[in-house]
Parts: structure tokens; sequence; C-alpha cells
């Protein structure tokens, strides 16, 4: 991102906004391609987030389960979790397939793109899921109507689970 944008979604203007961003890039929190000025995730933040995913108690007890569902059933099995109107992949076993369905940890997709996703709208039990009138296209075939997957969400809870085939 440009320090204009950053300044812009944060609502601070861009004296405030280029301190903040020099501060978090002398911390190495930040990085800025002297071409462009951009600025992305500095060498200290992934350090963070790989410390978190190696240290969260959910991965850990989830990781034998994991195995033993994609060895059941010869398919990848992701443990995910909902952010905002995404899910991020946690954890992930890959299939034997040779080509196979892989979405690498630390990755975030739209929540009514994924099976998982789609999983957890169907059976939300809070209700407070709110998803966009539009719903955007990861492919060709990713459900971009919310009419369309209301019926397939109806479909998964009378299944009992979620399918993506893309």
């Amino acid at each position: 991102l440009q320090l204009v944008d950053v300044s812009t979604l944060s609502g601070l203007n861009k004296t405030t906004t280029h301190r903040l961003l020099q501060a978090l890039q002398s911390e190495e929190l930040l990085d800025r391609n002297p071409g462009t000025g951009a600025y992305r995730l500095g060498s200290a933040m992934m350090a963070l987030g790989v410390q978190a995913l190696s240290s969260n108690d959910l991965r850990l007890r989830a990781r034998p389960l994991l195995k033993r569902l994609a060895e059941e059933t010869g398919e990848t099995a992701t443990l995910e979790v909902a952010i905002d109107d995404t899910m991020l992949i946690l954890d992930e076993v890959s299939s034997k397939h040779v080509v196979g369905a892989s979405g690498n940890v630390g990755t975030r997709w739209p929540i009514h793109a994924t099976s998982t996703g789609k999983a957890y709208i169907a059976f939300e039990l809070d209700g407070t899921l709110r998803l966009r009138p539009q719903l955007s296209s990861l492919t060709a075939h990713t459900i971009t109507r919310l009419d369309v997957l209301e019926k397939q969400l109806g479909d998964i809870r009378r299944r009992g689970f979620a399918e993506t085939v893309d």
C-alpha cells in the first residue's frame, strides 16, 4: 500500500500516517519498496505471525484430527477460522492427489467461496455474519449472487456438509 492508501483507510492525515509508518518500519514491522514507495509486511511482522501460528493451541490440538480426516477422505483437510467475511487457514494437511486443493497456511479467502466458509455460514448459530450484496468471484464457478448462495446453504444444512468444486 502507498502512504495515501494507508492515510485514507486509517482516516489519519498524511503527516501522522507517515510518522507511524516510519516507526513501524524502524522496528522492521513494515518494509518499504524504494522504487515504488509501497509498504508491505516486514520481517519482524512475519516472524510474529509464524510464532503465533506455531504456538496456537487450537492448531496443535486439531492437527491429529486433520491428519485423520485427510487420510480417511483422501482430500486436503484444513483448519480455518472466520474473520469478518473471510476464512483464515490456520493449518492444512494436503491430500495424496497429484493435483489437489491447497490454500497455504495464513491465506484468507472470501467466506462464500470455500467449502469451510459455506459450512460456517450454513450452521452459524449467532446470526452475526452479514454478507455483502455483491459477492466477489475467485473463479468462473464462484457463486456471486446471494439468492443462489442461500439455496446452496439450504442444501448444505440438509446434507450436513459443504463442498466447493472449482
